[in-house]
């Protein structure tokens, strides 16, 4: 089931208030010790259970904050959970740059099931598909051919042209049907089958910013 992000401005906490994004946007764990992990919590309480860790320097991407903007909530591990905000800081840019909050990330993967598949977008230069249903796991690599942001609509939809797919991403929740995990990003995927026209849609994350 999807349903639209919140756009969230950030308020609350020093290492995120600084910035005020758009969400999902991805961040890097720090001030956690070398030899020790970032808890992710069921709940956003330091009370709560404990489902997963976070490495030093780890990318994550953030979906939303909670109430008080203390605790972000991130996909991790085959589960969906809460993390300090404390310990996150905005990643930067290869050059050291800031990225647009209103741009999509450099690098997003996304996927989707019945029929599995998968593609790797790098934003403005290409996509890699591949498609478990045509009997080859080997990606097809396709330039893209071009890419819009609507004229009529908010900065939550993104298009693009790549061979023979045209594909529409979408910054809202996405749940991959199969574990309780939640994206930030959504895809339809447009392409020619069968004298006619087919549509595959899932889910993304962001990759790079």
């Amino acid at each position: 089931m999807l349903k639209t992000l919140p756009l969230l401005c950030l308020i609350a906490t020093p290492a995120l208030a600084q910035y005020q994004p758009l969400l999902p946007r991805l961040y890097t764990v720090t001030g956690v010790a070398g030899n020790d992990t970032l808890n992710i919590r069921e709940n956003p309480s330091a009370n709560s259970a404990d489902i997963g860790d976070l490495q030093p320097g780890q990318n994550i991407e953030v979906l939303e904050l909670s109430d008080d903007s203390a605790w972000a909530l991130v996909s991790a591990m085959e589960s969906t959970g809460w993390v300090s905000v404390r310990y996150l800081t905005l990643t930067r840019k290869a050059d050291g740059t800031e990225p647009d909050a209103y741009s999509l990330p450099s690098e997003m993967s996304c996927f989707g099931t019945e029929p599995f598949w998968s593609l790797d977008l790098k934003t403005g230069e290409s996509v890699s598909m591949s498609e478990m249903a045509s009997g080859s796991t080997a990606p097809q690599h396709y330039q893209i051919l071009g890419m819009a942001r609507p004229i009529n609509v908010g900065p939550d939809y993104f298009g693009f042209m790549a061979g023979p797919y045209s594909g529409i991403i979408r910054r809202e929740y996405c749940d991959d049907g199969m574990s309780d995990n939640q994206y930030g990003w959504s895809l339809n995927l447009l392409f020619p089958r069968a004298g006619g026209v087919a549509m595959l849609s899932g889910c993304c994350s962001a990759v790079r910013p």
